[in-house]
Order: structure tokens, then C-alpha cells, then sequence
């Protein structure tokens, strides 16, 4: 879970060699999938999937598996496959919120917005323990009232896009979406509104201006012009400034990433050399109690 896949995959394969014929080896192919995944190494992944979709696996396991496959299936723009392994994963496991969020994704690409409808329904309605399944909801919230925008059910659109909280990620998707279903229904006082607020709380200039321009097309069609005038103005000077990212920029970047990697990997050759050196709390506690019991 601190993405050092290197040392993880050293330990995976280490496990594997040591501990052939044990039951932790399916757990041991399943973290060797999710590496594979993140390096975005798709014959590995699906070698790893051949091995869990053995009968001898637990379904629990299976399913993890499912889900992995299923994205891989999706990057690769198989979207038959992807949705097939989307679909078997049941409600009561841990991954089904993000299978069903997934699933809905697909069928947006194979252009069935009732079956993506359906499936956000399913992922909304799921029973969320973590966060990030929350947040998977939260998107899930979004994603379904720009559907329903698309398809003109304004009133639908404006109650899932209110279901965001503040604390969401997601939150000026939110009211970029209630911002244009309030265009939409001529509302032009929740364009105000909602255009000042996705100002002030989102800190991404496209955004801000998205929302600039929907509070003053809102005064103008008020017929406040000097109001609409000023704040389309800002929003103008904004986008001058606005650039897209030189070739440098983007090399920076990546190098940034390489050497955080980098050390990434240094930091947990240097656990794993620990590890093999230092007798565990549990040991030290047992071999001072057998020496006292001695004495």
C-alpha cells in the first residue's frame, strides 16, 4: 500500500519460492496482480488472473482479481470483457462499489445510458465502510446528474449534483453541473449563486472561469450589464494567463517522479534489510520470558 512495488514484488516472488504449497499463495498472486496492474504491464496481469481464476481459489479473491482484469480489459478498450467481469462481482464484496462505477463507465463508452444509469443507481445505493467508497459514490452522484442534464431532466440532475458534500473531491463538479442546469431552467439568481461559489471553493482557474462565466451571462440576462461586464472581465484577465505546460515543464515533471520512485525503492531496501536483521517485538517478548522461566 506505499506503492514500493519493487520490494513488494521481490517479497511476493521470495514467498513464492520459500512457501510453494502454502495457503497464502493466492493472496501472494493477487499482490503480485496488483503491481502488474500499476505498471500497467497487461500480459503479466493476465497471467496472474489465469492463476486465480483457479477452482481452488477462494471467491473472495476471485472477485479482487475480476476487478483488476475488468480495468486492464478497459484500458484496452474491450469493452464486452470489462463489463462481463464488472457484472460478476457480487454486493456484498468490497470491490463492487467500484465495479459498478466502472461497469457504468463502460456502458457511457458503448453509448447505453440506461444500463450506466442503472449501474450508478446500483453503486450509489451500495453500502459504503471506506472513503474512497465514498468518494466512488460521490463521483457516481456527479456522473449521474450530468446524465440526467443531457437528457433534460433538470430536476433529477439538480437533486443527485446536491448530494456532494463540501468534503467531496468532487464538489466543484458539483456545482459546475448545478451552475449549468440553472442556465438551462433560466434560473438565473442559483446561476449567481452557484457561479460565486464554485469561485471561491475551487482553486483551478478553468473552473473559476466556467463559473465567472455562467454568474455574468446570469446579469446579463438580468440586464445588469456594468455587473456583467466587470466580472467577465476578471475572468478574461484570468485566461490570459492561463498556459499550457513547455516540453520542460512536462520533463521536470517526470523526472520529479523518477527520482521519487527512486527513493521510494531505496527506502524499502532499506526496511526489508531491517527486517531480516532485527528480531520482531513478539520473538524479543517470548525469549525474555523462557529466559526468566530458566532463572
Amino acid at each position: 500500500k506505499m506503492d514500493m512495488r519493487e520490494a513488494s514484488m521481490e517479497n511476493f516472488q521470495q514467498a513464492k519460492r520459500d512457501y510453494p504449497k502454502s495457503t497464502i499463495i493466492p493472496y501472494v498472486d493477487l499482490g503480485i496482480m496488483r503491481v502488474d496492474y500499476r505498471d500497467d504491464a497487461s500480459n503479466l496481469v493476465y497471467d496472474q488472473f489465469s492463476l486465480l481464476n483457479k477452482p481452488e481459489v477462494s471467491d473472495s479473491l476471485k472477485y479482487h482479481a475480476y476487478y483488476l482484469m475488468g480495468q486492464t480489459y478497459f484500458k484496452q478498450k474491450n469493452y464486452q470483457q470489462a463489463a462481463q467481469l464488472f457484472s460478476q462481482i457480487p454486493e456484498t464484496h468490497p470491490e463492487y462499489v467500484y465495479a459498478q462505477h466502472s461497469l457504468a463507465i463502460v456502458h457511457i463508452f458503448q453509448l447505453s445510458m440506461e444500463e450506466a444509469t442503472n449501474s450508478l443507481g446500483a453503486c450509489i445505493e451500495a453500502k459504503a465502510e471506506t472513503d474512497a467508497q465514498k468518494e466512488v459514490i460521490n463521483r457516481s452522484y456527479v456522473m449521474l446528474g450530468y446524465i440526467f442534464y443531457e437528457q433534460m431532466a433538470l430536476s433529477k440532475a439538480v437533486t443527485a449534483l446536491r448530494m456532494v458534500p463540501k468534503s467531496s473531491y468532487y464538489y466543484n463538479d458539483a456545482l459546475l453541473g448545478l451552475c449549468w442546469a440553472g442556465l438551462r431552467a433560466r434560473q438565473w439568481n442559483d446561476c449567481i449563486t452557484m457561479g460565486e461559489a464554485i469561485q471561491k471553493s475551487s482553486n483551478q482557474l478553468p473552473l473559476q472561469c466556467d463559473g465567472a462565466l455562467i454568474e455574468g451571462y446570469a446579469y446579463m440576462m438580468q440586464k445588469n450589464y456594468d455587473r456583467a461586464f466587470d466580472i467577465l472581465q476578471n475572468a478574461q484577465k484570468k485566461t490570459q494567463v492561463m498556459k499550457p505546460p513547455s516540453p520542460d515543464t512536462l520533463e521536470l515533471a517526470r523526472n520529479g517522479y523518477r527520482t521519487n520512485r527512486k527513493s521510494y525503492a531505496e527506502l524499502a531496501q532499506a526496511a526489508d534489510k531491517i527486517s531480516g536483521e532485527l528480531q520482531s517485538s513478539f520473538i524479543v517478548k517470548i525469549g525474555s520470558a523462557s529466559s526468566r522461566e530458566r532463572d
